[in-house]
């Protein structure tokens, strides 16, 4: 078998065992959050119910919505907080070019190098 099959198998295989993993965490993340969601039902009902044995049925289902209104603009607080911010000045990046023709060295020298194991001896 030459190189560039190795090469392939072992980059197919390097890719397999990534994308196994994020499949693995995804769906143990996707259980998480429907059992999540199951507890903060349960809590909800029980809160609602311990409430309106103090201050009444509808009383109990407002202050439950305010709670949730109140994490729901927490949440969106802290999102808008740590957003990424738009670079203050209108110049140009002067990195811009660099980083273009760099990437471009970088690839091509990637194809020569690839180009060069490819040649016969």
């Amino acid at each position: 078998m030459n190189r560039l099959g190795h090469l392939e198998r072992v980059v197919a295989l390097a890719a397999s065992q990534l994308l196994g993993r994020l499949l693995k965490r995804i769906l143990a993340m996707t259980v998480a959050a429907i059992f999540l969601l199951g507890v903060l039902y349960e809590l909800s009902a029980a809160g609602t119910l311990q409430l309106s044995v103090l201050y009444g049925p509808v009383c109990a289902r407002l202050i439950v919505a305010a709670v949730y209104a109140v994490i729901v603009l927490c949440t969106l607080g802290i999102l808008l907080a740590t957003r990424a911010k738009a670079p203050v000045s209108n110049e140009p990046n002067p990195l811009g070019p660099r980083t273009d023709k760099r990437i471009a060295m970088l690839v091509e020298s990637i194809l020569l190098g690839y180009a060069m194991a490819r040649k016969p001896r």
